[in-house]
């Protein structure tokens, strides 16, 4: 009985020597996140408003939430546009992300975060919006053998192992956002690859997201978004055609796909939306007047005039739509452009994050993000996307819309009309 009990000993012994060889130091898994196995409770006088609960109840407050967001997104483009140069940003991931930092932050930290999101909502509610919107989104996602399209927001917050972290903070965290927190030592010679490997891994961006990391940093933020769908309705082949594109530093010949779609415009300006067919998006493409630059017809973005443009749509009438193929991979450091809009104490040592921690000076030191997506004949595709649609070949409308100079695009939730991506391209 004894030899068999250490038999039994030696090979449990054996097996968690393996697993230990097995797993990779130079990687995290999602059961390193701190949130994970946190019980999320619901008391029964409260709103759920998680669609993974099969809530479909939009919060009280879920228009002022939205219209914040779209106002946060356009003054985050303003503050990340460099002239003449190809601008992307991730705003729905960067909002969402921020929203739950402000239930960390307290004082004159958390004054900044709610000036620069949403001044006139109070805490609980920009969780419940939150919810509602991410996991709407999420609800979308379908992967098997046959389909694959996906909204994936997915966002990161690094930790030094030199601080504690509140256990109801990560309680808010795990029941409204699901954004995983990983702590490690920076010092350790791993560190910098656990951060890049877990961004990398799902997405096609070349290069590191994170260029370095400082040992004695407290924090850092980083994260991507993933969208790949099919457009309502496939192109025929005859409507593809190679064409020139005008950028402010180059000409280059380019896949035009053209379609009739929606026609947008106002005084300034005209577009066209375009549909995907399996996830709740579309293209927004806002083509300024050639009399009028890019970075003035920025300056008139907001959640008012956004909608203006998206309500001047006319049902009875259609344009022909010749949309450019472009891809983006890259990542962004958001921090400068940040505190431009006002977010200053979070990135410095007079941050005030007691709900989240009792550590002083705790800061985040970078907010960083990895867009990685193209535009195509097929669809959006942040990885490979095979299912055939229905063609569109009716091109018969009196007005085109040539998109063959510099534009901005935004892929947008079709029920708030918040921009999952937002940019502006000059050249291609």
């Amino acid at each position: 009985m004894k030899k068999a009990f250490l038999t039994i000993c030696s090979a449990f012994l054996a097996v968690l020597l393996f697993c230990s060889c097995g797993s990779d130091p130079a990687r995290v898994s999602d059961s390193d996140s701190l949130i994970n196995g946190i019980e999320v409770q619901t008391s029964e006088s409260e709103v759920d408003y998680s669609y993974k609960n099969g809530s479909t109840t939009l919060p009280n407050t879920y228009n002022e939430y939205q219209n914040s967001a779209l106002d946060f997104s356009f003054e985050l483009l303003r503050n990340s546009y460099s002239e003449n140069d190809n601008t992307t940003i991730a705003p729905a991931n960067t909002f969402t992300q921020l929203c739950l930092l402000t239930n960390a932050a307290a004082k004159t930290t958390k004054k900044e975060l709610t000036s620069a999101l949403c001044k006139n909502i109070n805490i609980e509610s920009l969780n419940q919006s939150t919810q509602y919107f991410q996991t709407r989104l999420a609800s979308f996602n379908c992967k098997s053998e046959d389909k694959n399209y996906s909204v994936n927001l997915k966002n990161f917050v690094w930790c030094n192992d030199t601080f504690d972290i509140k256990r109801e903070f990560l309680k808010t965290d795990a029941k409204y956002y699901d954004i995983d927190f990983f702590r490690f030592l920076f010092s350790d010679s791993n560190a910098l690859a656990k951060i890049n490997n877990r961004t990398t891994d799902y997405t096609n961006i070349d290069g590191k997201p994170l260029k370095n990391l400082d040992s004695n940093a407290y924090m850092y933020s980083t994260g991507y978004l993933n969208i790949s769908d099919n457009w309502l309705e496939d192109y025929a082949e005859r409507n593809i055609s190679a064409d020139t594109f005008k950028g402010t530093e180059k000409s280059s010949q380019v896949n035009f796909y053209a379609s009739s779609e929606f026609l947008i415009k106002d005084e300034n300006c005209k577009g066209f939306l375009k549909s995907f067919k399996n996830t709740p998006l579309k293209l927004c493409v806002i083509l300024p007047d050639e009399n009028i630059t890019i970075s003035d017809y920025l300056k008139t973005l907001n959640s008012e005039t956004f909608a203006n443009l998206l309500n001047s749509i006319d049902i009875t009438k259609r344009c022909n739509a010749y949309l450019p193929e472009f891809s983006v991979s890259k990542s962004v450091d958001l921090t400068s452009a940040l505190k431009n809009m006002g977010i200053n104490a979070l990135f410095t040592e007079e941050a005030d994050l007691t709900n989240m921690t009792q550590s002083e000076d705790v800061h985040l030191n970078n907010f960083v993000q990895s867009i990685d997506f193209s535009i195509s004949e097929k669809g959006i595709s942040s990885e490979k996307i095979d299912e055939k649609t229905t063609e569109n070949s009716t091109l018969d409308n009196e007005t085109d819309v040539k998109v063959n100079r510099p534009f901005i695009f935004a892929v947008i939730d079709n029920e708030s009309n918040i921009p999952l991506y937002l940019g502006i391209m000059e050249n291609l």
